[in-house]
């Protein structure tokens, strides 16, 4: 659903696709930056995982939420940076 509405939105108005990609993953790094701070008992619990290849080796659960987190975080700057290019088009 949120793929069509993106998609139909980069069709009549890129800049609004953009700017809500960029507004979703804020809401998202800032989710997952509260939910580690809300639960400090992440910080003891350890990441096991059979994907632990694939997702990368983290201490905790709770650098795993930050990572994750950090992720939403450049993806967000990425949707900012192509808004930029948009505005010339």
């Amino acid at each position: 659903m949120y793929y069509n509405i993106f998609w139909l939105l980069d069709v009549i108005r890129p800049k609004w696709s953009c700017l809500l990609n960029a507004h979703f993953e804020d809401h998202a790094e800032h989710e997952y930056m509260k939910f580690v701070a809300e639960n400090p008992a992440l910080e003891q619990e350890p990441f096991e995982s059979m994907f632990r290849e694939d997702y990368g080796r983290f201490a905790s659960l709770a650098d795993l939420f930050r990572q994750i987190g950090y992720y939403e975080r450049v993806h967000k700057l990425e949707s900012l940076a192509r808004l930029d290019v948009a505005r010339f088009q």
